[in-house]
C-alpha cells in the first residue's frame, strides 16, 4: 500500500491561515489512546510518518468554522446550547482499534458508530439552532469516528507497516468511555494539530448506555 501526504491533501482547508473552531473528543495522558500510542512508537518511527504525540490525540467530531467568523457572544450561545442537549445523553462506551494503515496515515476506528454519530448530530443540531443550518459544516454527511496515531507526510511505499500493525492488533485495541466533548480553537502547524480548549461539555452523569 502507498500513503499520500495528508498535509498536502488538507492544505486547502488551511489556506486562510486562521485557527478554526471545532468539537473534538479529547483524551487524558493516562487514557487508553495514550497507551496505544506508546505501543506503536517503534513501528511508527518511519520517515514518511508524523506520529501524533499523546497529548494531541483526539477524535474529530464536528467542525464549526473559522474562529474570526464566530463572535464571542455567538460562541457562548453555542456552548450553552450544546450543554443543554448533552445533559440529555449518557456517556458512550466505545471500543477503539485495532490500529490500521489507511492512505493518509495510521488510525484506529471507534465503534459502535451510531452513538458517536448521534453525538455529532447533536452538535450539528445545536449549531443549526444558534447559527442556522446553512452555517453548519458537513451537515447530514456520513461520519467515520476514528483516532489518528500518525499522519503520512509523503506519498510513499508503506513497506511492511500494515503487517507490523496486524501483529500489534490486540495491543492496539482498548475499551474507553466518551463522557465529554470539547470546543477547541484549533490550529495546524509544523505537521501537527494543536489547540486551546474553549469549553469542555460533559455528557449527563449516569451509567454508560
Amino acid at each position: 500500500m502507498r500513503t499520500r501526504d495528508h498535509w498536502a491533501v488538507t492544505a486547502p482547508l488551511w489556506e486562510h491561515g486562521e485557527p478554526v473552531l471545532a468539537w473534538h473528543v479529547l483524551f487524558g495522558r493516562d487514557a487508553p489512546p495514550a497507551a496505544i500510542a506508546g505501543r506503536l512508537t517503534r513501528v511508527l518511527d518511519l520517515p514518511f510518518l508524523d506520529p501524533v504525540p499523546p497529548e494531541w490525540l483526539h477524535l474529530t467530531t464536528q467542525g464549526v468554522g473559522r474562529a474570526s467568523r464566530v463572535p464571542a457572544g455567538m460562541r457562548d450561545r453555542l456552548v450553552r446550547e450544546v450543554e443543554a442537549r448533552c445533559a440529555e445523553i449518557v456517556p458512550i462506551p466505545v471500543t477503539l482499534g485495532p490500529a490500521r494503515l489507511v492512505d493518509e496515515g495510521v488510525t484506529a476506528d471507534a465503534a459502535p458508530t451510531e452513538p458517536l454519530a448521534a453525538l455529532r448530530r447533536l452538535l450539528q443540531e445545536a449549531d443549526s439552532a444558534v447559527r442556522g443550518g446553512d452555517q453548519v459544516p458537513d451537515l447530514g454527511t456520513p461520519f467515520w469516528p476514528h483516532v489518528s496515531f500518525a499522519y503520512a507526510r509523503a506519498d510513499a511505499d508503506s513497506g511492511t507497516l500494515a503487517q507490523d500493525l496486524e501483529v500489534l492488533a490486540l495491543e492496539t485495541t482498548a475499551e474507553l468511555t466518551v463522557d465529554a466533548v470539547s470546543l477547541l480553537l484549533l490550529r495546524q502547524t509544523s505537521h501537527l494539530y494543536c489547540w486551546d480548549v474553549v469549553a469542555r461539555v460533559p455528557l449527563a452523569a449516569g451509567e454508560p448506555g
